[in-house]
């Protein structure tokens, strides 16, 4: 699975476990802006999945006390995020080693043994 769709559901899911906790405790929205003192607007993303409005630390900060304020774990719901976002990081920093191999430059030895077989006596280029 393409790693920007499972960052999609993640934080679809994240939204969706945070507004069934709330309608649990049968809190309004309003009152969790209220008491968080989060706008209004950025829950109403949070629980749609829509994690694009600000920057990722605000992001995070605002799911931290959304998910204390309805009665869960807040490390257990980033955890997911976490874990995928270490492991885009990690792809981008450690490319496969086959990838890596493929855009290596020859080395000089080859590259030199290379030019002598296209230019030996014995090559095509000779007739």
């Amino acid at each position: 699975m393409d790693d920007n769709l499972r960052l999609k559901g993640i934080r679809r899911a994240i939204g969706e476990e945070l507004k069934r906790a709330r309608e649990r405790k049968e809190i309004m929205l309003e009152d969790v802006a209220h008491e968080t003192k989060i706008n209004l607007d950025y829950l109403k993303a949070i629980e749609a999945g829509e994690f694009n409005f600000l920057p990722q630390a605000y992001v995070r900060a605002f799911i931290r006390s959304y998910a204390q304020k309805v009665g869960l774990d807040p490390v257990t719901m980033l955890k997911p995020l976490d874990r995928i976002r270490e492991r885009i990081l990690e792809e981008r920093t450690n490319p496969p080693e086959e990838a890596e191999s493929q855009e290596k430059p020859p080395s000089d030895k080859l590259f030199l043994a290379k030019l002598k077989k296209i230019f030996s006596p014995d090559s095509s280029l000779y007739l």
